[in-house]
Protein backbone atom coordinates (compact mmCIF):
# COMPACT_ATOMS: atom_id res chain seq x y z
CA UNK A 1 0.00 0.00 0.00
CA UNK A 2 1.58 3.38 -1.20
CA UNK A 3 2.00 6.63 1.22
CA UNK A 4 -1.26 8.10 0.27
CA UNK A 5 -3.37 5.14 0.78
CA UNK A 6 -2.23 4.49 3.76
CA UNK A 7 -3.14 8.09 4.98
CA UNK A 8 -6.17 8.25 3.45
CA UNK A 9 -7.24 5.10 5.79
CA UNK A 10 -6.02 6.19 8.93
CA UNK A 11 -7.75 9.37 7.94
CA UNK A 12 -11.02 7.02 7.28
CA UNK A 13 -10.74 5.35 10.49
CA UNK A 14 -9.77 8.65 12.67
CA UNK A 15 -13.04 10.25 10.73
CA UNK A 16 -15.46 7.18 12.11
CA UNK A 17 -13.75 6.70 15.74
CA UNK A 18 -14.80 10.34 15.85
CA UNK A 19 -18.32 9.59 14.25
CA UNK A 20 -18.88 6.69 17.04
CA UNK A 21 -18.32 9.10 19.48
CA UNK A 22 -20.50 11.96 17.85
CA UNK A 23 -23.26 9.76 17.91
CA UNK A 24 -22.53 8.44 21.77
CA UNK A 25 -22.70 12.08 22.87
CA UNK A 26 -25.83 12.61 20.11
CA UNK A 27 -27.68 9.81 21.60
CA UNK A 28 -26.80 11.15 25.60
CA UNK A 29 -28.29 14.19 24.40
CA UNK A 30 -31.24 12.68 23.52
CA UNK A 31 -31.60 10.95 26.32
CA UNK A 32 -30.67 13.70 28.70
CA UNK A 33 -33.42 15.72 27.52
CA UNK A 34 -36.03 13.36 28.34
CA UNK A 35 -35.53 14.09 31.80
CA UNK A 36 -38.12 17.42 31.86
CA UNK A 37 -38.36 17.82 35.12
CA UNK A 38 -35.44 19.22 35.66
CA UNK A 39 -34.35 22.69 34.26
CA UNK A 40 -30.86 23.41 35.32
CA UNK A 41 -27.80 20.82 35.62
CA UNK A 42 -25.34 21.92 38.41
CA UNK A 43 -21.96 20.51 37.69
CA UNK A 44 -19.37 20.31 40.54
CA UNK A 45 -15.85 19.08 39.89
CA UNK A 46 -12.25 20.15 39.67
CA UNK A 47 -9.33 20.66 37.38
CA UNK A 48 -9.34 17.88 34.87
CA UNK A 49 -12.26 16.00 36.43
CA UNK A 50 -15.08 18.48 34.85
CA UNK A 51 -12.82 20.06 31.76
CA UNK A 52 -14.41 17.18 29.90
CA UNK A 53 -17.84 18.33 30.75
CA UNK A 54 -17.13 22.09 29.97
CA UNK A 55 -15.76 21.02 26.33
CA UNK A 56 -18.75 18.43 25.33
CA UNK A 57 -20.94 21.44 27.00
CA UNK A 58 -19.16 24.17 24.59
CA UNK A 59 -18.84 21.76 21.67
CA UNK A 60 -22.95 20.87 22.07
CA UNK A 61 -24.60 24.41 23.92
CA UNK A 62 -26.40 25.20 20.92
CA UNK A 63 -28.54 22.61 21.11
CA UNK A 64 -29.00 21.84 24.78
CA UNK A 65 -32.30 23.82 25.77
CA UNK A 66 -31.12 23.27 29.74
CA UNK A 67 -28.96 25.97 31.56
CA UNK A 68 -25.74 24.19 32.64
CA UNK A 69 -23.76 25.72 35.72
CA UNK A 70 -19.98 24.80 36.22
CA UNK A 71 -19.25 25.15 39.75
CA UNK A 72 -14.95 24.47 39.53
CA UNK A 73 -13.77 26.57 42.47
CA UNK A 74 -14.56 27.56 46.33
CA UNK A 75 -16.36 30.79 45.57
CA UNK A 76 -19.10 31.97 48.25
CA UNK A 77 -20.49 34.21 46.62
CA UNK A 78 -20.78 32.37 43.29
CA UNK A 79 -22.11 29.43 45.17
CA UNK A 80 -25.07 31.95 47.18
CA UNK A 81 -25.85 33.54 43.64
CA UNK A 82 -26.94 30.14 42.43
CA UNK A 83 -28.39 28.81 45.31
CA UNK A 84 -30.64 32.31 45.46
CA UNK A 85 -31.39 32.82 41.34
CA UNK A 86 -32.04 29.00 40.29
CA UNK A 87 -34.91 26.51 41.83
CA UNK A 88 -32.83 23.77 43.02
CA UNK A 89 -35.51 21.54 43.35
CA UNK A 90 -35.51 21.92 39.60
CA UNK A 91 -31.74 21.35 38.87
CA UNK A 92 -29.95 18.06 38.53
CA UNK A 93 -26.40 17.86 40.33
CA UNK A 94 -23.83 16.07 39.20
CA UNK A 95 -20.28 15.10 41.01
CA UNK A 96 -17.44 14.47 38.93
CA UNK A 97 -14.18 13.64 40.40
CA UNK A 98 -12.11 11.16 39.64
CA UNK A 99 -10.44 10.57 43.68
CA UNK A 100 -13.66 10.94 44.92
CA UNK A 101 -12.35 12.64 47.67
CA UNK A 102 -11.41 16.17 46.32
CA UNK A 103 -11.83 18.53 48.86
CA UNK A 104 -12.93 21.97 46.67
CA UNK A 105 -15.46 18.97 45.17
CA UNK A 106 -16.74 17.61 48.61
CA UNK A 107 -16.88 21.16 50.19
CA UNK A 108 -18.78 22.31 47.10
CA UNK A 109 -21.63 19.40 47.25
CA UNK A 110 -21.82 19.56 50.93
CA UNK A 111 -23.21 23.48 50.85
CA UNK A 112 -25.47 21.99 48.21
CA UNK A 113 -26.74 19.48 49.81
CA UNK A 114 -27.20 21.15 53.44
CA UNK A 115 -28.72 23.35 51.72
CA UNK A 116 -31.53 21.33 50.06
CA UNK A 117 -31.76 19.23 53.49
CA UNK A 118 -32.95 22.46 54.54
CA UNK A 119 -35.23 22.92 52.20
CA UNK A 120 -37.22 19.52 51.89
CA UNK A 121 -35.50 19.33 48.12
CA UNK A 122 -33.44 15.72 47.15
CA UNK A 123 -32.02 16.75 43.84
CA UNK A 124 -29.32 14.37 44.36
CA UNK A 125 -28.82 11.05 42.69
CA UNK A 126 -26.91 7.92 43.87
CA UNK A 127 -25.55 5.62 42.90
Amino acid sequence: MSLNAQIIKNIKNENYSLLKEFTKVKNFNLKFQSYKKFKTVIIIGMGGSILGAKAIYSFLKHKIKKKFIFIDNLDEQMINKVKKKNNLSKSLFLIISKSGNTNETVLNTFFFKSFLKKKKHNSFIRK
